[in-house]
């Protein structure tokens, strides 16, 4: 059931985010799946998801991606 104070995600980008040198998502529906095959980034979109709302990103063990 959505009110109105729902949040929505318009839109994400990121770059050099453990796993991912560049992603940007844009969600047409109140659906996203995320798919691919292993080592493709799938977890870092999650942590980055999470690392975008949450105030502590301590958990995050090392979130720049090696080579940049």
């Amino acid at each position: 059931m959505k009110g109105k104070n729902d949040l929505k995600i318009l839109e994400l980008r990121g770059e050099n985010f453990k796993k991912i040198k560049a992603i940007v998502i844009r969600p047409d529906d109140d659906l996203v799946l995320l798919t691919g095959k292993n080592a493709m980034g799938k977890s870092s979109a999650i942590d980055l998801i999470i690392a975008m709302l949450c105030k502590d990103r301590k958990w995050i063990p090392q979130p720049i991606r090696k080579g940049q």
